[in-house]
């Protein structure tokens, strides 16, 4: 009897352990699925959604999104001061600004204030591992949380009046986030959205549509955020290659989409013009 109960010790103690399913902690299973940087008409409408891709990872209490900017300097951290209730899996979490909670007609589940620096930046969520997202010539890399891999559209970053969303169509389920939806690469993971749709931890959402489409590179008409698209003489010294100017031997060239270069070539010509008539009049 005492022998049984010794091995039945044993057992409890080595073998029920590692049987048990892991256990996963209760707020990290989440992603950054939408950056909002607010419209034209009230910029400070701004907001961050997380989303969870696993259960009970609603006890986000003392943990929090810290916003860089495009060098990697922290320019606010937002701490959760309480959980939110809703644990479901696919459930998100809404950081927004007062105005962005009036804009959508929502409430929001952890107040912050509208500092994303819209030509360059970053936000991360402290998850394990933690989860970022930049954009525009942000260059801190090193400064963030984790990797963030190459910025999402480093020629322009945010737009007004468009939020960047996570693509989740490549999984297993590509209409749920899954955790191989995040490669740590912002430019590969995110895309511009033409209708921002916040959603808070109540299920409860709202959207708003830009009049003015997503940039789509390729389709030869100069759109927002583009510095050519095209041939397009009037931007464009060199060549127009991923909608940027690039001079043979120089690379990228940041070029005013104004048509300047046309009217060097017009002065250029009215100086020769003038030229020519000089000395026509001498030698007469």
């Amino acid at each position: 009897m005492a022998r049984r109960l010794f091995w039945s010790a044993i057992f409890a103690t080595l073998c029920v352990p590692a049987l048990a399913p892991p256990a996963f902690g209760s707020f990290h299973l989440m992603k950054i699925v939408e950056v909002f940087p607010g419209t034209s008409g009230s910029p400070n409408a701004q907001y961050v959604m997380l989303q969870m891709y696993s259960a009970g990872q609603n006890l986000v209490s003392g943990h929090f999104l810290r916003v860089y900017n495009a060098t990697g300097g922290t320019v606010a951290t937002f701490t959760f001061g309480a959980n939110v209730g809703n644990g479901a899996t696919q459930s998100t979490i809404l950081i927004a600004t007062a105005e962005a909670a009036t804009l959508f007609g929502i409430s929001k589940d952890l107040t912050m204030t509208a500092v994303l620096p819209l030509a360059g930046g970053a936000v991360c969520f402290d998850a394990i591992p933690a989860d970022c997202v930049s954009w525009g010539n942000f260059t801190g890399d090193g400064s963030l949380l984790n990797t963030a891999g190459t910025p999402y559209e480093s020629d322009y970053g945010l737009i007004l009046g468009h939020a960047i969303r996570r693509d989740i169509s490549g999984g297993t389920f590509p209409t749920l986030l899954e955790a191989s939806d995040d490669t740590n690469n912002s430019a590969a993971d995110f895309d511009c959205a033409n209708t921002a749709m916040p959603k808070n931890n109540a299920g409860s959402s709202g959207s708003y549509t830009d009049g003015t489409p997503c940039p789509v590179c390729g389709n030869n008409v100069k759109e927002v955020g583009e510095v050519c698209d095209g041939t397009d003489a009037f931007a464009c010294p060199g060549l127009c290659v991923s909608c940027n100017c690039t001079v043979a031997g120089v690379g990228a060239l940041k070029v005013p989409a104004t048509p300047i270069w046309g009217l060097v070539g017009f002065v250029g010509l009215v100086l020769l013009c003038g030229s020519v008539l000089v000395r026509r009049a001498r030698s007469s």
